[in-house]
């Protein structure tokens, strides 16, 4: 698994602000973590889905990002 840099570390943090408390790897991901993460790191929700998994994360059940890059739920 690659190691996070910055950028990695503030995603993975739950406060987005790259210190403890970590999002937990074992749970998906929640939408509303990858848009506050989108927002604060002024990156696209997909590129913030991109680093996500490339850290070993993964997105809730039934979420998807859109061609418009935001999160929806496919129904």
């Amino acid at each position: 698994m690659p190691q996070p840099e910055p950028v990695g570390t503030r995603i993975t943090s739950r406060d987005l602000d790259g210190e403890e408390p970590w999002i937990d790897p074992g749970r998906p991901v929640d939408p509303a973590h990858l848009l506050r993460a989108a927002d604060a790191l002024n990156r696209s929700p997909r590129a913030v889905v991109a680093r996500l998994e490339e850290l070993g994360h993964r997105l809730s059940d039934g979420v998807a990002l859109s061609p418009g890059a935001g999160p929806a739920e496919q129904g």
